[in-house]
């Protein structure tokens, strides 16, 4: 294990110390470090990224010239584009499980439903107990789709466990299953959620030991052979031809030799609605049916070019096929957030469908050991419950300090938020709250360095909202940043993003930025900032 702090990254402006935790890098990415004279000095896979330092695997040790700079850059594969060519080009070709894949995937034909017969009912019926109704109903359409079904995840609808029960119902079945997602962390996260019921012999990871999660690393091809000193051709084989469950990322299955002769009962698809529908075409083809998860109202394929989204490249396959709402099962009962901040979310962006799934789930508050209904302490800090939501209003319109600052493309930031918000986290700490349970979500990459620099406590979890996707934390403080009404902020008009970012909090969420700006830039975030009671809307100077 190579452990190197990062002093700087190729193309930081004016060499500036930049802290890799903003998403420019993450856990499983191939990297290669370099200096000015040397490129690729050695390369390997992240391990785990902390503030200003990365822990690196590498076959190769880094070589130490006294106080030289060093460099690292994240490795992108120069065939992902060429993959994803050959996956419409196999797409395309004459043979029968293609064929009837185009006849949904592009004609949208509309996909068939079996039944469930009362002897299969009775064999899952001690899976199906451990779900909700909702949940159970949704493992059971998954089990009776004879082409394909939908399974639409509301944020905090216990997704992961229903996912686990579909996969292990399949394998009651005799099923053969894919699972697979457009990243390792999605695959690895379903992985580990099976290794209790599933034996390991049953399961077999595709991709390299050191760019998956420790847990599930002994599931790869290379650690499961390590045991094995003879007849190792004949055990990998057999391995690969006999296994039940098999993860995969999905350029993963554009690549392997697997998938080349294997084919599959049913293909499970994690987070479809942010997958490229283009990469999606391979580990479908490798399946005779298919389950897509996912919430097309939270963040879409990230696609760059406005060329490619103009022709719709950002429109992902989920979202394509829920035009046939008879194929889809939704989890709307969700089990994170309290009543006052689900109904925010509800309204904006579920038509009032996302609903509490217990009353004490509705009713969570934060724990405040030093609150007792105290006068003095502000509202930001109330664990009532009617006090969930809070809106820091900066009023940058009166106030030059709490304007934003752009030093660039990307590179914009707001010191007077960061300064605010260090104050908070400083608090929230004095009054018992655990530090790992406090999260901040910065719009700008740069906000999150300089965030960081005010909190002081790496603890404290501060990323972009792509970054806090799927996660979720008791206390969410989002810096909203953006304090020009006279242009347009892409970032806080994407209605997806905002909903991402309001729903990760369980029981306190704080926003802090400019009202009237926020009015004059974005419909939605004005919209949101009026659905909080003016008595929940506070100045810095209240805190």
């Amino acid at each position: 294990m190579l452990k190197s702090p990062l002093l700087n990254c190729a193309g930081s402006p004016k060499r500036r110390p930049t802290n890799i935790t903003t998403g420019a890098i993450s856990s499983g990415d191939m990297v290669a470090i370099s200096t000015k004279k040397r490129y690729g000095i050695i390369t390997g896979f992240v391990a785990s990224i902390k503030d200003n330092t990365v822990e690196i695997t590498s076959d190769h040790t880094l070589p130490r010239k006294g106080e030289e700079r060093y460099f690292m850059d994240r490795i992108e594969s120069l065939s992902t584009h060429s993959m994803q060519m050959a996956n419409v080009a196999g797409f395309m070709q004459d043979e029968a499980l293609r064929n009837d894949l185009r006849r949904f995937i592009i004609d949208l034909d509309v996909p068939e439903a079996g039944k469930i017969t009362k002897s299969d009912l009775a064999r899952i019926k001690p899976l199906l107990s451990k779900l909700s109704r909702e949940q159970a109903r949704a493992v059971v359409k998954a089990l009776i789709c004879k082409n394909y079904t939908l399974i639409e995840g509301l944020p905090g609808a216990g997704k992961s466990t229903t996912l686990a029960a579909v996969v292990k119902c399949f394998l009651l079945f005799g099923k053969s299953v894919l699972v697979t997602s457009h990243t390792h962390s999605a695959v690895d996260n379903l992985f580990e959620k099976l290794l209790d019921d599933i034996p390991a012999d049953d399961m077999l990871r595709i991709g390299n030991a050191k760019s998956v999660k420790l847990k599930v690393s002994h599931l790869c091809i290379e650690e499961k052979l390590k045991s094995i000193t003879t007849e190792r051709y004949e055990a990998m084989k057999k391995m690969l031809t006999s296994v039940k469950v098999v993860g995969a990322t999905c350029l993963s299955v554009c690549s392997h030799p697997l998938f080349s002769f294997r084919r599959f009962d049913v293909c499970l698809v994690d987070e479809a609605s942010l997958a490229v529908e283009s990469s999606l075409l391979a580990p479908l083809s490798a399946c005779s049916r298919f389950v897509l998860v996912g919430d097309a109202k939270q963040l879409a394929p990230l696609v760059q070019s406005r060329d490619a989204k103009e022709l719709g490249m950002d429109v992902s396959l989920f979202e394509r096929l829920q035009v046939h709402k008879e194929s889809q099962a939704s989890l709307t009962s969700q089990y994170r957030m309290n009543s006052r901040i689900a109904a925010l979310a509800s309204k904006l962006f579920y038509d009032g469908l996302l609903k509490c799934a217990t009353d004490e789930v509705a009713n969570g508050r934060l724990q405040i050991s030093e609150y007792h209904g105290n006068a003095s302490i502000s509202l930001v800090f109330s664990p009532l419950l009617e006090h969930s939501v809070v809106f820091v209003d900066t009023d940058s319109a009166g106030n030059d300090d709490a304007k934003m600052s752009m030093e660039g493309r990307g590179a914009t930031s707001n010191v007077y938020e960061a300064a605010i918000i260090g104050e908070m986290c400083g608090k929230f700490l004095k009054f018992g709250v655990c530090a790992s349970d406090i999260g901040v979500i910065c719009t700008y990459r740069r906000q999150v360095e300089v965030v960081r620099s005010q909190i002081g406590d790496s603890r404290i979890e501060v990323n972009t909202v792509d970054q806090f996707q799927g996660r979720d934390k008791s206390v969410i403080i989002w810096s909203l940043v953006w304090t020009r009404g006279d242009s347009r902020c892409e970032l806080l008009n994407d209605r997806r993003r905002i909903n991402v970012a309001i729903t990760r909090p369980k029981h306190k969420l704080i926003l802090i930025g400019c009202r009237q700006s926020m009015a004059e830039v974005s419909s939605t975030m004005n919209e949101l900032l009026n659905l909080i009671p003016p008595s929940d809307v506070l100045r810095p100077t209240d805190l």
